[in-house]
């Protein structure tokens, strides 16, 4: 599973060489600036019995991302401060983004929370 940092210091999530794959010619087409991307973060808790993620409280999700200019496929996120977070926690994440025609993609990730502890 593709995997992403989130750093407790600062809340800031980043993206690096996001791309798709042009249908026509196979070859990767990098996201830019005329991209949407975005991420929902989860928890896996335990419901009634059944391990379950759940969207962390106090954010709006999906958490729009912003590109980095002058990259291939870099974008980066802040979450609110108030969110829980521990580091060295693994959540699960999900990541999508539409760069036009037939460039849609929706993605699970692994997101692990880095940074001091407190």
């Amino acid at each position: 599973m593709p995997h992403m940092l989130l750093d407790r210091n600062d809340n800031v999530i980043r993206l690096r060489g996001a791309y798709t794959i042009d249908l026509a010619t196979g070859l990767p087409v990098y996201l830019t600036a005329s991209a949407t991307v975005g991420v929902t973060v989860y928890r896996p808790t335990l419901v009634a019995g059944v391990l379950t993620d759940v969207a962390l409280t106090v954010e709006t999700w999906p958490v729009v991302m912003s590109y980095i200019a002058g990259n291939r496929g870099d974008f980066i996120g802040v979450l609110r401060d108030t969110l829980v977070l521990t580091p060295g926690e693994t959540l699960k994440g999900v990541l999508t983004g539409d760069n036009g025609a037939d460039q849609h993609f929706e993605r699970d990730i692994e997101i692990l929370v880095v940074g001091p502890k407190v």
